[in-house]
């Protein structure tokens, strides 16, 4: 063998070695800082290196490091950390920041601006969280599977609760949504079967498919929001519903199946914003017996209130606005 077919060789075995040490030794976080309470927290440089992100304590290929178990008990991120002589305001809760960890409360700064997808997924010890004010979007699954979770306070500031936000967030008893959120995504309170309470405002234009399915709520009141596909099915202590009941016309939606099985309704008023109440809407709403219609109805599919074998009284605020319903010409 010839030096050169020997150098190359050694320098290739070096090479691989190399990456492989690389591989194991480089980890998913820029800087880990101790907090006052000496537990850690790992950060990422974000915004040009002049904010922090708190991110999860693994090295790139997933593995558990010793900071991930500190991720328990009474957490506190910082409102800034102080950093080689530098400090940085922590500005943002990154994706999957405390997934899966033990930690019991967490008190969330108010410089904190964003709390990514499924950051606090899965945190089946949490039992209560305040979202602080400059948080504009609650993203993707961000406190979903928190099966001890019985409180959380959303600020002001929220105009978008997103998909699966709070999914199968099973002690979950009540929430309000702030007045300017207009999105409630697929799915957000889906399997929180302990919600019995929900106050949603006019603000809130359009509610995903999903969104409260399976939830224990008794009565819900949605003055403004299209109500998306299985939106309120399986809710079966629902017992009064009001919808489309907002002084502003905007001609919403009831979806496909959107209060299916919810056989405790015996109460539903279709406000006058309500236009179009879509195919097996409430069937199976074994104990509706009274309907009040407003105005603003263009079409009814004629299976929206399949098996509804109960309903025995219908009033129409407006007779001459229904000669042209298509429910009505089946």
């Amino acid at each position: 063998m010839t030096n050169r077919k020997i150098i190359m060789k050694h320098f290739y075995f070096f090479f691989i070695l190399l990456m492989s040490m690389v591989g194991t030794n480089t980890f998913a976080y820029d800087i880990v800082v101790r907090n006052a309470d000496g537990k850690q927290i790992a950060y990422n440089y974000i915004n040009d290196g002049k904010e922090l992100e708190v991110v999860k304590g693994t090295n790139e290929t997933g593995y558990r490091y010793y900071l991930w178990h500190e991720y328990f008990g009474t957490y506190v991120i910082p409102e800034e950390v102080t950093y080689m002589n530098r400090t940085r305001k922590v500005t943002s809760i990154g994706a999957d920041a405390f997934r899966d960890c033990d930690i019991v409360s967490v008190t969330i700064p108010n410089s904190i601006t964003r709390i990514g997808s499924e950051a606090f997924r899965h945190c089946p010890k949490l039992v209560s969280v305040t979202v602080p004010d400059g948080v504009k979007r609650m993203e993707y699954g961000a406190f979903a599977n928190c099966s001890s979770l019985t409180s959380v306070t959303l600020p002001n500031s929220v105009t978008f609760i997103g998909d699966q936000t709070f999914y199968h967030c099973e002690a979950l008893k009540s929430v309000t949504i702030p007045n300017r959120v207009t999105s409630i995504g697929n799915y957000a309170f889906c399997d929180c079967s302990s919600l019995t309470s929900v106050t949603i405002p006019s603000s809130v234009i359009s509610i995903g498919e999903s969104a409260f399915r399976g939830c224990k709520l008794t009565s819900v009141t949605i003055p403004n929001g299209s109500i998306g596909k299985w939106a309120f099915k399986y809710c079966e202590k629902l017992s009064s519903v009001v919808i489309g009941n907002d002084v502003d016309n905007n001609a919403i939606s009831i979806g496909t199946e959107a209060f299916e099985d919810c056989s405790a309704i015996t109460s539903l008023t279709i406000g006058n914003n309500v236009a179009t109440i879509g195919n097996y809407a409430f069937r199976n709403c074994s104990g509706l017996t009274y309907v009040t219609f407003g105005n603003g109805v263009t079409s009814i599919d004629e299976r929206a209130f399949y098996d509804c074998n109960s309903l025995t009284f219908v009033h129409i605020t407006d007779i001459a606005a229904w000669c042209n319903i298509s429910f009505f010409n089946h």
